[in-house]
């Protein structure tokens, strides 16, 4: 089965009224399948575009969602895809993702594998990537919170615990 890793950034959280404005796919080695700004056919508030920097502006011209579904879920149909929210994440998507083979939230596979380490883990807040990595050996060198560096992040720690699974079912 496929990998591939999935960030987006929306106009606020309710799916019901908020859009899609950034979205990247990496395959399982790294390599940029999409990336992407999206119209949202909405306006971008003005606490997105200071935590993203993501302006009106910037996504007038891009695709909208509509547009691009077809590619995307060509990708991900059948094959396993890994966010950062499952359930923040498929509300999203015309099919909610369903087409996936299977559909990972890495936060919750971190948070388990620190559990199942130490018996309690307490992840603070939307700094959970940055706490991962660094349990992976890694840092987020960036101020930036965009879509592809953060796939990349997630990949990186998707990476770790694969290898660390491997070597708890080889002992």
């Amino acid at each position: 089965m496929n990998s591939y890793f999935l960030n987006i950034i929306t106009t606020g959280r309710n799916p019901h009224l908020d859009r899609i404005i950034e979205l990247t796919i990496l395959d399982a080695d790294g390599h940029v399948i999409l990336d992407t700004l999206v119209n949202p056919l909405a306006s971008i508030s003005g606490v997105v575009v200071a935590r993203h920097g993501i302006t009106n502006g910037m996504v007038a011209l891009s695709p909208t969602l509509d547009d691009l579904w077809p590619e995307i879920h060509g990708f991900l149909k059948g094959s396993r895809v890994i966010v950062p929210d499952a359930d923040a994440t498929r509300h999203f998507f015309p099919d909610g993702l369903n087409g996936a083979g299977e559909l990972i939230c890495i936060r919750k596979r971190f948070i388990e594998r620190m559990q199942a380490g130490c018996g309690f883990f307490q992840v603070s807040g939307q700094r959970w990537l940055e706490q991962a990595l660094a349990h992976a050996g890694h840092t987020h060198d960036s101020d930036s919170y965009r879509t592809l560096t953060t796939a990349e992040a997630m990949r990186l720690v998707w990476n770790w615990l694969e290898s660390n699974n491997r070597l708890h079912t080889a002992a």
